[in-house]
């Protein structure tokens, strides 16, 4: 397993542990609400994190295309939200770093 590919699984699960923890709902939701909406956002994230454990084909391309939604809310998020920069350009940043890390692994590199 090469580092890239370790950097993105990584970038992967912390992204999910990110959104299952802090989901991107209204603090005026309820818990069930709150763990469903996360659970919406975390399950690409999880099943690009189960097919990279098992090598899946073009799998570096898969988690770059899949990053792409994930920066441009984050990056939206931190523009409206100027409340909670610090932990938004973290999670662009992680985000960022997830997405070049697939195309890393795409690259074979």
């Amino acid at each position: 397993m090469t580092a890239a590919t370790r950097t993105a699984l990584a970038g992967l699960f912390l992204l999910g542990a990110w959104l299952l923890a802090l989901p991107p709902a209204g603090s005026g939701a309820s818990p069930a609400v709150r763990l469903g909406i996360g659970l919406l956002c975390t399950a690409p994230l999880i099943a690009l994190f189960l097919a990279g454990l098992r090598r899946v084909r073009q799998w570096g391309a898969w988690v770059a295309i899949a990053m792409i939604p994930y920066f441009t809310l984050a990056l939206g998020s931190l523009l409206v939200a100027p409340d909670r920069q610090l932990s938004g350009m973290a999670f662009v940043l992680l985000t960022l770093i997830t997405l070049f890390a697939g195309i890393a692994v795409t690259r074979g590199r």
